[in-house]
């Protein structure tokens, strides 16, 4: 599956939907641009059926320090 979305991400994916790699690891990518996570969990969608490139997601909530509230 990495390959599929590696391959997805160097052709027609970024550019039909906003920008958006299926191969980067979310929570890896907000850790390094400075925010902090709550609780998370990794979760397929849909959770029973085929598994897509597009089915890895992470559900949870981040938000950076000394942000206003």
């Amino acid at each position: 599956m990495a390959f599929t979305q590696r391959a997805l991400d160097r052709t027609l994916w970024p550019p039909l939907n906003g920008g958006c790699h299926l191969a980067r690891d979310p929570v890896a990518a907000l850790r390094a641009t400075g925010f902090e996570l709550g609780p998370y969990r990794k979760v397929l969608i849909p959770e029973k059926g085929p598994t897509l490139p597009t089915s890895y997601c992470v559900l949870g909530t981040a938000w950076r320090p000394g942000a206003a509230d």
